[in-house]
């Protein structure tokens, strides 16, 4: 039995990283292709050309689709292979990061990785989420390198839109279930191997940190200020999660995840956001004490992920729609098999129905404390 672990070669956090990018990357090569979305790229050229002013670096921009489809990365492929480049940087969220790390993989060349969000650990890893053109999940894709640095930029994300940072505490939760199904399954990680005592370490540690510190992280992140709690949620959703996501191995949570994607009203969603629903429909397959019941609900209750199926714009789905989504979920390009005991389509219907009334429980409580609370007042 072997046990296998990958990680990027570097990974950088702190205020200000960003002014030092060239510092961080011109052991690299000294011309860089550096692929973003069209907003991204208008918001971060300055500081990225600022950041390598004076140092004689080639800097190539070009614009990401926002859809990290396979015709998306063969067109991507090819600007890579005209320019000659030294690297690939990727600036923005998971899905440039993503198209990026194909394109660096199919050419042989390193990959730098500088996130503007916390949504997703994509940065640390090697696996790309490839969809079709209008965003539905088609395949997750491995590739044999790790980036050769991430560079977090702790103000650049501070300042990010807030709702990036909470499915970034949301894919955090899904990867720690993830982690906990593969470790009493036995099922092989995306890497080839079993779980190793690091990776379950990170994602336990991811989780603890998110429940620990995820409010205080938003809070900060309403104020676009960076805290110590903000710090450790930021290194916890991206590096924890990121490493742990393919050396642990996807379960139910983001089998979920990836088949609302079927749903035109749930692509309007994150990945992140989508996993942490799918967190709660894994907790109902697993029937989880009540204790850690109330811990996710209520973490997901205060930083505003979604409990229930109208958070995700699906209160009026059919049940017609539903059986779609748990039969894609334990279709063969998901990880249902990953669960410690057999889950058939019936089961993932049985268990959205049953997440969704849990959730809507959950948010009448909370509305009753309020309530109570006025009254008191």
């Amino acid at each position: 039995m072997s046990t296998v672990i990958g990680a990027p070669d570097r990974y950088i956090q702190g205020r200000g990283e960003m002014s030092r990018l060239y510092e961080h990357t011109s052991r690299l090569g000294n011309t860089f292709l550096v692929v973003a979305e069209e907003l991204t790229m208008a918001s971060m050229h300055g500081r990225i050309e600022q950041a390598f002013d004076g140092t004689g670096a080639v800097l190539i921009y070009e614009e990401f689709s926002g859809t990290c489809s396979a015709p998306e990365i063969d067109r991507l492929a090819t600007v890579a292979d005209l320019s000659s480049c030294d690297a690939v940087m990727s600036v923005g969220g998971g899905r440039a990061t993503n198209a990026a790390r194909a394109v660096a993989a199919l050419h042989g060349l390193p990959l730098i990785v500088v996130p503007t969000t916390a949504a997703t650990g994509a940065p640390c890893s090697s696996v790309a989420v490839v969809t079709d053109e209008d965003g539905v999940f088609e395949e997750l894709r491995i590739y044999p390198v790790h980036p050769a640095v991430v560079i977090v930029d702790s103000e650049v994300i501070a300042r990010a839109s807030l709702r990036t940072l909470v499915a970034g505490i949301g894919n955090t939760v899904g990867t720690w279930l993830g982690a906990r199904a593969h470790r009493q399954s036995g099922v092989d990680n995306l890497l080839g191997g079993k779980v190793t005592l690091a990776s379950y370490a990170l994602a336990t540690l991811g989780y603890e940190t998110v429940l620990r510190d995820g409010l205080r992280a938003v809070v900060a992140s309403q104020s676009g200020v960076v805290t110590h709690a903000f710090e450790e949620v930021l290194e916890a959703s991206i590096y924890c999660s990121g490493v742990a996501f393919e050396n642990c191995g996807p379960a139910a949570a983001h089998s979920v995840g990836n088949a609302l994607t079927v749903l035109p009203e749930a692509r309007q969603h994150s990945y992140g956001e989508l996993a942490a629903f799918g967190s709660i429909v894994q907790l109902m397959l697993e029937n989880v004490p009540r204790e850690e019941m109330d811990d996710v609900m209520n973490l997901f209750l205060s930083t505003g992920l979604p409990l229930t199926l109208a958070d995700l714009g699906l209160g009026d789905a059919p049940r017609s729609a539903l059986e779609d989504v748990a039969d894609v979920a334990c279709g063969p390009r998901n990880y249902m098999s990953a669960m410690p005991f057999e889950v058939s389509p019936a089961d993932v219907l049985g268990a959205l129905l049953a997440a969704d009334a849990t959730g809507h429980l959950y948010e009448e409580d909370e509305e009753h404390g309020e309530h109570e609370e006025e009254e008191d007042d």
